[in-house]
Formats: structure tokens, sequence, C-alpha cells
């Protein structure tokens, strides 16, 4: 009874960590696009909060 059992948790598919990064990317293009353009506006903020939201869920899928 001294053996450990070595448990592997992983993401059940590849889709769900690629819809994070577009996700996370999408966030970047828009508030760098945005910014690029128009300047700083309500836009900036959407699109930084995607890109966190991206970033935090593929940390969280993929560390746990």
């Amino acid at each position: 009874m001294t053996d450990a059992r070595e448990v592997t948790c992983l993401p059940l598919g590849r889709r769900t960590l690629w819809s994070f990064v577009g996700l996370g990317a999408a966030g970047v293009s828009l508030a760098a696009l945005r910014t690029a353009y128009w300047g700083p506006d309500v836009w900036l903020g959407v699109g930084l909060l995607l890109a966190w939201v991206g970033i935090a869920s593929l940390r969280a899928v993929t560390w746990g």
C-alpha cells in the first residue's frame, strides 16, 4: 500500500485550448487596432478584458 498512483489530468480536447488562445488573440487585436486608429476608448477596455479572460482561462485549463 505504499505505492502511489499517478494521476494525470489533461483537458478533454485541444479545441478548448485553442478557443481560449483565440479569445485572447481577438482581445489583443481589438485593443491594438482600436487604439491605433481612434485612440483609447471604451473598446480598449473591452479588448483588454477579452485578452485577460482568454489568458486566465487558458492558464486555469492547463495548470488547474
